[in-house]
């Protein structure tokens, strides 16, 4: 018999799989390789995630805001 809590578990966590995969193919810079980081993402669940994320945050740019918003990021630093 399975636990009530197990059915929303699986779900919370394939949504954290989805979102992430969602955000790295948005963020990613060359979009030939968009759709195989969020692949990798969902594939390789945080083992993937985790070190992509670290070797981003090493990076040329070092502000939190680059790392987010990726391709996106006006390197002019005027807000919105």
């Amino acid at each position: 018999m399975s636990h009530p809590w197990r059915g929303q578990f699986n779900i919370d966590f394939l949504a954290h799989l989805v979102m992430m995969a969602v955000w790295l193919w948005w963020t990613t810079k060359n979009r030939a390789l968009a759709p195989l980081t969020g692949v990798f993402a969902i594939m390789g669940g945080a083992l993937f995630s985790f070190a992509y994320l670290l070797v981003r945050s090493f990076g040329g740019d070092q502000s939190v805001r680059h790392l987010l918003l990726g391709r996106h990021h006006d390197s002019s630093g005027a807000s919105s």
